[in-house]
C-alpha cells in the first residue's frame, strides 16, 4: 500500500506544526486594527452556566487576556469568589510571552486564599487571587475554572467589554437550562442565538471584534451603546430556603424567612444574661 506522503515528510512537519499551536496567542495574530488603541485585548472570553435545577449549577469559565500597557495590569489579578453554597474546580491559570510561548503555568494550590469574614461567623465568603508576576509587557494569561452552585439567586450582569481601551477579538455568555426551567432576562444591544439540545434549552450571546472604547470627558457613560446581559431566575432555593423573583414581594419573603427566629436567644444564652 502506497502513501501520499512519506514517513519522513510527516516527521519534518511535525516540528513546524508544534510551532504553529504553541504561538496561537502570539502578538502577531491579534486584528492590527483592534491593536491601534487597545490597552488590553480580550482573545477569548467563554462564560458557560448549565443550570440542573432551582439549587443546583455549573459555571465554566476559559478566557484569555492579553495585557498591553500597564494601566491594565489590574486585570492581571485574577480574584475567585467561592463560599459555603459554592465550590472551586480544575483552577488553572497559563502565562505566555509577546510571541505565545508558555512561559509560566499554576494550578489551584498557587492562589492564596483569603477570608471575607474578618473573624465574623455570618460571612462564609472566601477569595482565591494570585498576582501575576511579569515583568515583560505585552504578556498573554489564560484563566480557567469550574465553579459549582448549590443554588442560584442571579448570574452576574455580563459585560463582554469591561472597560475603556479595551478591544475585545471574542466573547461569549452560554445558558443551559432544562426546557421548563424559569427565568427573567434583559438583553442590551445584543440578541441571543436559540437553540435546543435533547431536553435543554440553551441561550448564547456573542460578540466579536469590538474596537476599543475611549472615554472623553462630558460625554454619556462610555458603555452605553455597548452589550451587556442580566439573567435571574424566577424561583430558586439556596440552604434550604426557596424564594421567588417574580415580585418584589415574594423576593421580600424570601429574606423574611432568612431572619426568622435570628432574634430569639436560646436557653443557654437566656442564663447568661439572667
Amino acid at each position: 500500500m502506497r502513501y501520499p506522503f512519506s514517513i519522513c515528510t510527516i516527521l519534518l512537519l511535525f516540528p513546524t506544526l508544534i510551532v504553529f499551536s504553541q504561538n496561537e496567542f502570539s502578538i502577531s495574530n491579534i486584528n492590527s486594527e483592534l491593536l491601534k488603541t487597545a490597552h488590553l485585548i480580550i482573545r477569548d472570553n467563554e462564560h458557560t452556566w448549565t443550570v440542573y435545577s432551582k439549587n443546583k449549577a455549573k459555571e465554566e469559565l476559559k478566557s484569555v487576556f492579553t495585557i498591553l500597557n500597564k494601566d491594565k495590569l489590574k486585570y492581571a489579578q485574577p480574584t475567585i469568589y467561592y463560599d459555603d453554597f459554592s465550590n472551586i474546580k480544575d483552577l488553572s491559570l497559563k502565562i505566555y510571552d509577546a510571541n505565545g510561548h508558555l512561559i509560566k503555568k499554576h494550578k489551584g494550590k498557587d492562589f492564596a486564599d483569603f477570608s471575607l469574614s474578618e473573624g465574623s461567623s455570618i460571612e462564609s465568603g472566601r477569595l482565591k487571587v494570585i498576582d501575576i508576576e511579569n515583568n515583560e509587557i505585552p504578556f498573554t494569561f489564560e484563566l480557567s475554572y469550574t465553579r459549582e452552585h448549590s443554588g442560584l439567586l442571579a448570574i452576574p450582569t455580563w459585560h463582554p467589554v469591561p472597560g475603556t481601551k479595551v478591544g475585545v477579538e471574542k466573547s461569549s455568555l452560554i445558558l443551559k437550562t432544562p426546557k421548563n426551567y424559569k427565568f427573567k432576562f434583559k438583553e442590551e444591544n445584543i440578541q441571543s442565538e436559540d437553540q435546543t439540545e435533547n431536553e435543554n434549552r440553551i441561550k448564547k450571546w456573542t460578540v466579536e471584534n469590538i474596537q476599543p472604547i475611549k472615554w472623553e470627558y462630558f460625554s454619556a457613560g462610555w458603555d452605553e451603546d455597548l452589550p451587556k446581559v442580566k439573567i435571574a431566575p424566577e424561583e430558586f432555593k439556596i440552604g434550604g430556603y426557596a424564594g421567588s423573583t417574580k415580585s418584589w414581594n415574594e423576593f421580600g419573603n424570601w429574606n423574611k424567612k432568612l431572619l426568622e427566629d435570628t432574634q430569639k436567644l436560646g436557653s443557654n444564652d437566656i442564663k447568661i444574661v439572667e
